[in-house]
């Protein structure tokens, strides 16, 4: 090993990576150069090492363990002084026998240590470990945002749903709640198409045959004019799909809405959408079945085992609306077992990251298969969407602040 030059020096041997970079990066070098001192930074004290080992008057150590066997590889050893105020690591009686003496720094750090006491203190006292959670999930409730901000008036949500704020609590302070309804609505629908298209075409699973098995395997496939799709909830993103599909010649369209308002009316007449009255009859009707309800205490496991029981041998499962409307352990049996040929999936029931959890890590094995596709919650995203929907999100913000509400989409 290389040998540091300039022997002569006094050497003070540094083992904390916090002290050599605090020395190199301000002017305590120079104060130790004149001195007649030179710092040289060692991880540990194991050997050889590349300086002369009797030059070394001073150790500076931190976590590592000091003792009489490291002592006596330094001859001249005066000093020894660890980085913060514990000298636990440090072999005290063997110093003392050899008469080196220990230091510390006291209360150097105890304004940043009292500082840091505080902050978990006060992290502690306002949850902040726990919101910061919840805002990573999307949670806005009124233990969270709305106490927080005495003065707020109106919470802006970008998207359709808005599930994950307390509407009541909203309600009660006064808090005016908008959204964006309708602009995602197209660009929903025509990941929707593309989904339908590539179960019921066997897009996937023969991708996998070719890039993976390396294999040659024509898979029988459906045509839109060959299939059922059928709707569960026909919302502006049902409708939509239902407008293409019959353009593209779907043979038959059954859906099922919650209430058969005006809007869900004109969409039956204009695409020919049979009206479903008895919630199951969409599943024993489709060859795909697409869901597209929003979330809500009347929504929540809507789809639930019985009505995916009773789903067609080798039928097809769409779900662009919310993860938490479908029993998504009854869905994943019944893919497994070959019941549900294949499913496509934009949402979860646990979001945004549901990579540790058991259900998706299943989901995930099936799509490995290609017999599941798998999308991040990302149906709304082109670059025309998202502009659009920013546009009326600050639309809907300087509205309800200005007291214009003309256009202003308000939930509650």
């Amino acid at each position: 090993m290389k040998k540091i030059a300039n022997k002569k020096k006094k050497i003070i041997l540094s083992a904390s990576d916090s002290f050599s970079k605090t020395v190199n990066s301000t002017d305590l070098k120079k104060k130790i150069a004149q001195k007649g001192f030179l710092q040289i930074s060692c991880r540990n004290f194991s050997r050889p090492f590349p300086f002369d080992l009797q030059n070394v008057f001073g150790v500076v150590v931190s976590k590592i363990k000091f003792g009489e066997r490291e002592m006596t590889f330094f001859p001249n050893l005066k000093v020894v002084s660890p980085f913060g105020v514990g000298v636990d690591h440090i072999d005290l009686f063997a110093a003392k026998k050899r008469g080196v003496v220990v230091t510390n720094s006291g209360g150097a750090s105890a304004r940043a240590v009292a500082e840091h006491a505080i902050a978990h203190m006060l992290g502690l006292a306002r949850r902040i470990s726990e919101f910061d959670q919840r805002a990573k999930g999307g949670v806005w409730d009124w233990v969270f945002g709305m106490n927080l901000f005495p003065n707020l008036k109106t919470i802006a949500r970008h998207g359709i749903g808005y599930d994950k704020v307390d509407t009541e609590a909203a309600r009660v302070r006064g808090i005016v709640l908008t959204r964006t309804p309708k602009i995602a609505n197209a660009a929903v629908a025509d990941l929707a198409i593309a989904m339908i298209q590539m179960l019921t075409r066997n897009v996937l699973l023969c991708h996998l045959d070719l890039v993976e098995r390396w294999t040659w395997d024509r898979r029988i496939g459906r045509t839109f004019s060959e299939i059922t799709v059928g709707f569960v909830g026909l919302g502006g993103m049902g409708r939509e799909i239902a407008k293409r599909l019959r353009v593209l010649g779907v043979k038959h369209l059954v859906g099922w809405n919650r209430s058969d308002r005006p809007e869900v009316q004109e969409a039956r007449t204009l695409y020919d959408i049979e009206r479903s009255t008895f919630f199951d009859y969409v599943a024993l009707e489709s060859d795909v079945v697409v869901v597209g309800l929003e979330f809500n205490p009347n929504t929540k496991g809507k789809v639930d085992r019985r009505f995916l029981l009773a789903m067609k041998q080798g039928s097809f499962f769409v779900n662009i609306g919310r993860g938490e409307t479908v029993d998504e352990e009854a869905l994943i049996e019944f893919l497994e077992d070959g019941r549900i040929a294949g499913a496509a999936l934009d949402v979860y029931a646990k979001e945004p990251s549901p990579t540790r959890d058991e259900n998706f890590g299943k989901l995930v094995a099936l799509a490995k298969q290609g017999r599941v596709i798998l999308t991040p919650h990302y149906a709304s995203y082109t670059e025309g969407t998202v502009r659009e929907e920013i546009e009326m999100v600050t639309h809907n913000l300087l509205g309800v602040l200005s007291g214009n509400l003309e256009g202003v989409e308000i939930v509650t």
